[in-house]
């Protein structure tokens, strides 16, 4: 009876000996974060072995320690061993089984495994070519946004025209007043030659250069009609300014022509300082007369015209008939493209990625687009591309401030009223994101330093 016991024994120790495996074992694969699936199988593989070895061993353990000999049961006959367990097959069989199938189990569990992780596998590459084809799509877009962009600027087009000879400083003085004083008593002869050798088409890039001369010019005529015979503090100039840029804008988008159309239909509503806002729309309206017509005359520059301060009419086309046709549909494009990286989804493209793709639209840029664009969104016209009153909310488009789109703005090209440091660097404006680990050197804008006050951990929840 002791060594029955002492099999029994040794089978129960062997079976702890591998659940103790078991045991330890699965928990370091259960929540190891990156397993080698191969380190998985090979030890599935060992105790399915180990099951099996059992069982081939199993009977010799059994046969070794137990006595086969008769033995009595305390009946009056003695019994062999053999009449009670059954045959030598069925004990073989009852003894072996149950381990060889533990092992089967432990098999199959293994080829399902091996399944899942091949699916799984699967899955995760399918989900990475997804990615690629969603990537390859956008790219697709946006290259093909980029090259209508080049054709926008290509296709435009503008009836510029030569002079016929030079005229001197003191000599335009003279016929501007001369105009100026005809025009007022309306004796204009309108017949009078023009200084115009013959037209030419200005096309392409070099357009912007012009009209951002012919914005200046505007602005400087607006502001010296509205500012003239008026004392104002600094904060009172500050917002008049704002006003005149509005208006100045508005005449120079639209054209000479709208602009008297809406002086009729009373729809100017800036709200000046002057009593009589009719009168100075008028008046400013009768001065862009003037300065087309001397411009046709061959006028390109007008010494002490503003407070001894020149005015430069250094462009070479019709000034004052405004750019809707060829700004509008470019504007919207350029929108159109920025809203269309910003908004793609982030699982396709990080922050940086959408820095990197808005960095390589702004290099089609030049300096004066960048300048007019900053012009268009101040006069409220472009006002979706970075909201002008920020809250704690990221809910507005800030294109200006997070992706960089006027990150090359030069304050030489941009009148000191208007200044874009000035401007930014007040805090509603400074919580713009920045490439991760780079706040000092992601700053806002190319040629002056106006770095975020954002932290480096609040602008990575941020980003991500």
């Amino acid at each position: 009876m002791t060594q029955e016991l002492t099999a029994l024994a040794s089978i129960f120790l062997y079976l702890f000996l591998i659940f103790s495996i078991i045991y330890l074992l699965f928990p370091k694969i259960k929540y190891r974060s990156k397993v080698n699936e191969s380190k998985i199988s090979f030890y599935l593989l060992t105790i399915g072995g180990l099951f099996v070895l059992f069982a081939i061993i199993s009977p010799i353990i059994i046969f070794k320690f137990i006595d086969f000999k008769e033995v009595s049961y305390g009946t009056s006959e003695n019994k062999s061993i053999y009449s009670l367990t059954g045959p030598l097959g069925d004990t073989l069989g009852g003894v072996m089984n149950p381990f060889i199938a533990i092992a089967g189990v432990i098999i199959t569990g293994l080829a399902f495994y091996a399944q899942y992780s091949a699916n799984k596998s699967f899955l995760e590459a399918n989900k990475e070519l997804k990615k690629q084809f969603k990537l390859q799509q956008f790219e697709s877009q946006f290259y093909e946004m980029l090259k209508l962009h080049k054709e926008n600027v290509n296709e435009m087009v503008i009836e510029g025209y030569q002079y016929d000879e030079k005229i001197n400083d003191d000599e335009a003085c003279i016929i501007y007043h001369e105009v100026k004083q005809q025009k007022a008593k309306g004796e204009y002869d309108s017949s009078k030659r023009n200084n115009i050798k013959e037209t030419k088409l200005i096309s392409g890039r070099k357009i912007f250069n012009l009209m951002l001369k012919e914005f200046h010019l505007t602005f400087n005529v607006v502001s010296h009609f509205v500012l003239k015979n008026h004392s104002l503090s600094k904060h009172q100039k500050k917002v008049l300014y704002e006003k005149i840029l509005m208006l100045s804008y508005k005449i120079f988008f639209s054209g000479k022509d709208i602009y008297n159309k809406l002086i009729k239909d009373s729809k100017l509503d800036y709200d000046f300082t002057r009593k009589n806002d009719a009168k100075l729309y008028n008046e400013i309206l009768a001065e862009l007369e003037v300065l087309r017509t001397c411009h046709k005359r061959g006028i390109r520059y007008i010494k002490a015209y503003i407070n001894s301060e020149s005015l430069h009419l250094d462009f070479s086309y019709k000034p004052f008939g405004g750019h809707l046709i060829r700004l509008g549909h470019f504007y919207r494009h350029m929108y159109a493209i920025v809203n269309f990286v910003v908004n793609e989804n982030s699982q396709i493209l990080s922050y940086e990625d959408k820095r990197k793709y808005l960095k390589m639209f702004r290099a089609q840029l030049s300096n004066h687009e960048v300048a007019l664009l900053y012009y268009n969104w101040l006069a409220g016209y472009g006002e979706a591309w970075e909201d002008k009153e920020p809250g704690d909310e990221r809910l507005a488009n800030r294109f200006f401030t997070d992706y960089r789109m006027i990150h090359n703005l030069d304050q030489n090209l941009v009148l000191r009223e208007f200044d874009p440091f000035e401007l930014f660097k007040d805090n509603s404006y400074r919580s713009f994101l920045f490439k991760e680990g780079k706040r000092e050197s992601d700053g806002l804008f190319e040629l002056f330093d106006l770095g975020s006050n954002l932290s480096e951990e609040d602008n990575r929840k941020l980003i991500n």
